[in-house]
C-alpha cells in the first residue's frame, strides 16, 4: 500500500501539501500505532488519513471502529477483527502506474479520493 500511494498522493494533494506515509505490520500494529501517534503528534494542523482495505467487512462499520479508536485512545480493542491486506510492493508499484484516478468506477476508491482532497483543502 505505501508504494500505491507514494505514486497516487502526489496526483490527489495540491502541490504545497506534504505527506508521510507510515506502514504497519498487521492488525496488531496499526492497532496500537493510532492511540500513540493521535497522542504524541506535535502538529495539531496536521491530519491523518487511516487506510485500510475493508476485506469483507461492512465499510460502514469499518470507518466507524477506526473512528473509535481515533477518538478514543482507551479503545485499543476496536482494531481486534479487522484484517489489513498485505500487497506485494510489486503489483502495487503496478497497479498504481495504470490508475487513473479521475476515471476510476470503484465507489470505494473514489470515497477515498475525494477523503483526500477534502483533507487536503481543510
Amino acid at each position: 500500500m505505501k508504494v500505491l500511494l507514494e505514486v497516487l498522493l502526489p496526483k490527489l494533494l495540491p502541490a504545497k501539501v506534504e505527506s508521510l506515509i507510515i506502514p504497519h505490520n498487521g492488525k496488531s500494529d496499526l492497532k496500537r500505532s493510532i492511540p500513540v501517534k493521535l497522542r504524541g503528534w506535535q502538529s495539531p494542523r496536521d491530519k491523518f488519513i487511516i487506510v485500510h482495505d475493508q476485506d469483507s467487512n461492512d465499510c460502514m462499520k469499518l470507518k466507524a471502529d477506526l473512528k473509535l479508536l481515533c477518538e478514543n485512545n482507551n479503545a485499543k480493542n476496536e482494531l481486534r477483527n479487522l484484517i489489513p491486506t498485505y500487497q506485494p510492493i510489486d503489483g502495487a508499484r503496478k497497479i498504481a502506474a495504470c490508475m487513473d484516478v479521475n476515471r476510476n468506477t470503484s465507489h470505494s476508491f473514489n470515497v477515498f479520493v475525494n477523503g483526500i482532497k477534502n483533507v487536503s483543502c481543510n
